[in-house]
């Protein structure tokens, strides 16, 4: 529902400075703007404002947008006194200003909204390293879990996805790709992966991964506790950070997502670290069954979060 949400929120911002840019040069010109109108469909919400009694409205089709201005071909008869505020009654450059002006306006967003981005900063991942599968060219090579990628071919890098980049002409060239590391004391070396076994096409999906230079795991901590869920049964609280899974340790969240939803209605022995403490808990998912008859009642399941357990999608599964 978020993502539907901000996917709306976006597209709507889209439409409106769209729009907006056709309106503004519309009014430059001197023609005159009937309707300005965000969506599709019979407005929900209207008002009139300006000399002209421009009407601005808001329809429940959130999909796109229009500005519609005077126009001889639509209006039929039109008062003698505003006829040279037609639409068609402008000039090539005028009409042609108009129609670029929303195209253009977009664009002009573009670079405002990247410029934005570009001086108040992204987050992105440092290019620290998980242990790397066995039998992968990083294993061979000598990569360690917790090394620090600080050059590729002598290219500092600072980023994971800035790593990646560097290491596709090495890929492209079919030649050993060097990574300068740096561990946890500080110390540097220098390593080559091969790269010539990579499978055809293997540029163009996740490269890193069958290399086996992989990002390193983040810390897997509760959010939040949803009220009278397993997990806050079991005493689970938010910043509590997961270690371990009967006795297993946990790096990513997809392992513990999978590992409670493969074990509905089991006790499973959970220790996170609360406080700068190590805590033993014991968690009992819930097991649900859901299926196509029941997906009426119940609704669909199929997200969770670390806090209330993973739900199960067509099955039996913890939650």
């Amino acid at each position: 529902m978020t993502t539907l949400v901000a996917f709306l929120f976006a597209l709507s911002l889209l439409v409106f400075i769209h729009e907006l840019g056709h309106y503004l040069v519309a009014r430059w010109c001197g023609v005159k703007v009937l309707r300005f109108s965000i969506g599709f469909g019979k407005p929900i919400l209207s008002w009139k404002v300006g000399r002209d009694r421009t009407e601005w409205s808001l329809s429940p089709i959130p999909l796109g947008g229009y500005v519609k201005m005077l126009d001889e071909r639509e209006d039929g008869k039109i008062d003698p006194a505003e006829i040279h505020r037609a639409f068609t009654r402008q000039s090539l450059a005028r009409r042609s200003a108009i129609v670029i002006a929303g195209p253009l306006a977009n664009f002009l967003l573009a670079i405002v909204l990247y410029a934005w981005l570009a001086m108040a900063g992204i987050q992105e991942a440092a290019p620290l390293i998980g242990e790397p599968t066995a039998a992968t060219e990083a294993a061979r090579a000598g990569l360690r879990e917790g090394d620090k990628v600080v050059a590729v071919d002598g290219e500092p890098v600072s980023t994971f996805t800035e790593m990646r980049l560097r290491m596709i002409d090495g890929i492209v060239d079919t030649r050993p790709v060097r990574l300068e590391l740096q561990n946890g004391q500080g110390d540097r070396r220098t390593v080559a992966i091969e790269t010539a076994q990579l499978p055809e096409g293997e540029l163009e999906r996740d490269f890193t991964r069958t290399l086996g230079v992989e990002l390193a795991a983040g810390k897997i901590v509760v959010g939040s506790v949803i009220a009278d869920s397993a997990a806050a049964a079991a005493g689970l609280t938010p910043g509590d950070e997961v270690l371990s899974v009967e006795g297993q340790p946990v790096r990513r969240s997809r392992t513990l997502i999978d590992t409670i939803r493969s074990h509905p209605d089991r006790a499973l022995a959970f220790v996170v670290r609360r406080g700068g403490a190590e805590v033993s808990i014991t968690v009992t998912p819930r097991g649900e069954v859901e299926g196509p008859a029941q997906a009426a009642a119940t609704g669909s399941t199929a997200g969770g979060s670390a806090a209330n357990g993973a739900p199960a999608a067509g099955g039996r599964g913890g939650k």
